[in-house]
């Protein structure tokens, strides 16, 4: 099972066109447990499910047991493109663009009200 787990872990990270290092930093998680979690030698625990499925969007029932789709329901192709390009823009650009997203929510939430 955990070789399993270890296995989606690896396909989901290569769904997402992300090194071990850029995927483990947008969870706060080091290369090196990355590659520990690829390789088996760390089991994938509770918290780690959480920020991947909070972060990236994945459907914990199929990081754990290969049940269901791998992104969940919620995560449509243009959010899965979204996080693609969004993952590979130098972090400086990445918070330009969070800044200009709340902008907008901001403009959005006064045009409707």
């Amino acid at each position: 099972m955990v070789k399993e787990i270890s296995r989606r872990l690896l396909e989901l990270r290569h769904a997402l066109c992300l090194t071990q290092k850029e995927f483990g930093e947008k969870i706060h998680i080091s290369k090196g447990y990355i590659t520990s979690l690829e390789k088996c030698r760390q089991p994938l625990n509770d918290r780690i499910i959480k920020l991947l499925t909070d972060t990236y969007g994945v459907n914990p029932e199929w990081l754990k047991h290969g049940k269901g789709a791998m992104f969940l329901e919620t995560h449509n192709s243009q959010i899965t493109e979204i996080i693609h390009s969004f993952n590979q823009l130098n972090p400086d650009f990445q918070n330009f663009i969070i800044a200009q997203i709340k902008k907008l929510l901001e403009l959005n939430k006064n045009y409707q009200g």
